[in-house]
């Protein structure tokens, strides 16, 4: 075997560490995500100025019928000239008045 002074000193060498960025980032995506949405919806609202009164309508009918009528099939919602008038404005089904009328 080899005497102590034979050992030689073990070196290790590492690799050294690339520096970083500096900062968090993170809010970039979270900027940009925010923007998609402002866009998209600047864009629907260009959409809806610009669009006549029988496109407007046909929107509101989209969405005032369910999903499950949609899919199934059966009557739609009455539109709104045919609904109950006996309510009155600003009542509910049950009659209380709604916040925005109070």
């Amino acid at each position: 075997m080899s005497s102590a002074n034979d050992m030689r000193p073990i070196i290790v060498r590492r690799a050294k560490s690339h520096a970083r960025p500096h900062g968090n980032h993170s809010w970039k995506i979270a900027y940009a995500d925010f923007m998609t949405a402002m866009m998209a919806l600047f864009l629907v609202l260009w959409l809806l100025s610009s669009a006549n009164k029988k496109t407007l309508e046909g929107v509101a009918e989209y969405f005032r019928m369910p999903l499950k009528v949609a899919i199934v099939g059966g009557e739609k919602k009455q539109p709104v000239a045919q609904r109950d008038s006996r309510r009155g404005p600003g009542r509910h089904a049950q009659g209380r008045r709604s916040r925005a009328c109070a």
